[in-house]
């Protein structure tokens, strides 16, 4: 499964669309189509709290109130939610952006289900504007891709706000982004070479997205100057 979904969409990650599709677009719609089939037909599992990096990140700035209840959460191709989920049960105003209504069905159904709420938007993350120094954590976790528009990741950050990012490392040689999109050594660290990095990995861990296999993987939590 895992490795067609990857194959369906690989296009998609490679070639954003030129014009910035809106919801309702015919445009928008088959970029989607792919993203839309493989929601329909898995079944991400829970957070686990002792072995995801987005719970340990988001608990330890909690913890240590580097976030607050409330602070605004970016969770950046959202997908069904699961991240963005966990991020709102700690109190956080979420709004994820992902090109998937049936993604997006699914996390608007669950958030409703637990009285949670969470803002769904649909959109093209290749155009959409993500904002300027907005958002006290923006989460970035297995849209490596997003390494092509970094510059507007980074800048949508507000001052003394958090970055997190998961994604596979270069060494990772099966199915999935863009060969050119998977995190070189320190390439993150040389990213964010200005930012304060409270937590930095770089080697072979287990990933839902390659079937709970141990893959190369990276992973950064960084906070912006202020």
């Amino acid at each position: 499964l895992h490795a067609w979904l990857y194959s369906l969409t690989l296009v998609l990650l490679i070639c954003p669309s030129p014009a910035t599709p809106q919801e309702g677009d015919p445009d928008l719609d088959r970029a989607a189509a792919g993203w839309d089939d493989v929601f329909r037909q898995i079944d991400m599992p829970e957070i686990n709290p002792g072995s995801s990096f987005t719970a340990y990140c988001a608990d330890r700035l909690i913890r240590e109130q580097g976030l607050q209840p409330g602070d605004s959460a970016m969770v950046l191709a959202m997908g069904d939610g699961r991240n963005a989920l966990y991020l709102a049960d700690l109190g956080l105003a979420v709004t994820g952006v992902d090109i998937s209504a049936v993604g997006l069905e699914t996390a608007r159904a669950v958030a409703a289900e637990r009285g949670m709420e969470i803002e769904a938007i649909r959109a093209d993350l290749f155009q959409h504007d993500l904002g300027q120094s907005r958002w006290d954590l923006v989460t970035n976790i297995y849209f490596n891709p997003s390494i092509i528009f970094f510059d507007r990741v980074k800048a949508a950050v507000r001052p003394g706000g958090f970055l997190m990012v998961e994604g596979y490392g270069a060494a990772y040689t099966g199915p999935g982004p863009p060969p050119q999109t998977r995190y070189r050594p320190n390439q993150l660290l040389a990213e964010l070479a200005n930012w304060r990095i409270l937590e930095y990995q770089d080697g072979v861990f287990p990933s839902e997205w390659a079937r709970g296999q141990a893959v190369p993987v990276v992973r950064v939590l960084a906070q912006k100057p202020r």
